[in-house]
């Protein structure tokens, strides 16, 4: 009696937490780049997810681009300045963004604690950053952003391409409806195409990292 309980219980956890997500919705589709979003309960913003098939690429490059903070404002919206603070390994380090808003609001910053992973089946990357805030202190003339997470995953398929996906979030404290937008949609649709054309500069093309496999 006691084991079916648990079952029970383990069932309803696992249904709430399905029927309390709504499904994503596609908002924009372009050059190759879906976006999609959702509303999610308890949450004031709407998570995002990005989608696209990139070729001519492989997950080394891949991986060399994100490791290269200091040129993430290359290729990310709006991203004003990035940083290493810390690193405990190739896999699992640390990093600081501040995001440029537009006037009159004040810039936002951020602390991820990025950890990476690979699985052993179908070889998919995945680069998972969390908000840390207090990590290091605020910043006096920026507000930092205390919850948001992405989570990319980069699945090789057949031919030589590779599905890359972006799921998104970002509470970004006290922004009016109108900026929120405009980062829900733009924000990860232009960065997947920044992604896109780093991933074809010389610099990255032969780096190779211990951990990956193809």
């Amino acid at each position: 009696m006691q084991a079916t309980n648990i079952l029970m219980l383990i069932f309803f956890c696992l249904n709430f937490k399905v029927m309390g997500q709504s499904k994503w919705s596609l908002v924009k589709s372009k050059d190759g780049i879906e976006i999609y979003t959702r509303s999610v309960p308890n949450k004031p913003f709407k998570e995002t997810q990005a989608v696209s098939t990139i070729d001519g690429t492989n997950l080394h490059t891949i991986f060399a681009v994100f490791r290269d903070v200091k040129n993430a404002k290359k290729w990310t919206f709006r991203l004003y300045d990035s940083y290493r603070i810390q690193e405990k390994n190739v896999t699992s380090y640390s990093n600081y963004f501040e995001a440029e808003v537009p006037w009159p609001l004040t810039n936002r910053d951020v602390i991820y604690d990025v950890e990476v992973t690979q699985d052993s089946v179908d070889k998919t990357l995945t680069i998972s950053s969390k908000s840390n805030p207090s990590l290091i202190p605020e910043k006096k003339d920026k507000v930092r952003i205390k919850n948001s997470f992405g989570i990319w995953t980069f699945t090789p398929i057949a031919n030589g391409k590779i599905i890359a996906k972006a799921h998104l979030y970002a509470d970004p404290v006290g922004f009016p409806a109108w900026v929120v937008n405009i980062f829900v949609v733009d924000a990860p649709f232009h960065t997947m195409q920044g992604l896109k054309k780093m991933l074809k500069k010389d610099e990255y093309q032969s780096k190779k990292f211990n951990f990956i496999i193809e």
